[in-house]
């Protein structure tokens, strides 16, 4: 009857050590595509935001649905929601203010930020 031989220690040792660099290398790519998500959702807000400005500025009332936007040329199209994948899941609000209408744009993403905060709240 054969004996088999153990693993050599070098090979245990090489295993944990690609383990562990595979490890590290999945968890720096998975930060950096949350990073560039959430890089994008707030330029994505800061465009609709201002679109809405310059809208409300010319008009001097908020348009009735974001969709106005972009038959006006403020944007070219509804961005995609990075956190949605959708262009139809923004919220958009209306409220009278101190001094007149309010037009604001929001995510519906229940996705908490790096920083703590929800998505929905920024």
């Amino acid at each position: 009857m054969a004996q088999r031989k153990p693993f050599p220690r070098i090979t245990v040792v090489l295993s944990i050590v690609v383990l562990v660099i595979a490890t590290i290398v999945f968890l720096q790519y998975q930060s950096s595509v949350r990073s560039t998500e959430e890089a994008t959702l707030r330029g994505q807000l800061f465009q609709m935001r201002d679109a809405l400005d310059a809208y409300q500025a010319k008009t001097g009332t908020c348009p009735e649905s974001l969709s106005q936007l972009v038959a006006g040329k403020y944007i070219p199209s509804l961005p995609v929601d990075p956190s949605t994948k959708s262009s139809v899941t923004w919220k958009y609000t209306q409220t009278r203010g101190e001094r007149g209408m309010v037009c604001d744009v929001k995510t519906t993403s229940a996705k908490v930020a790096r920083d703590g905060r929800r998505y929905a709240d920024w």
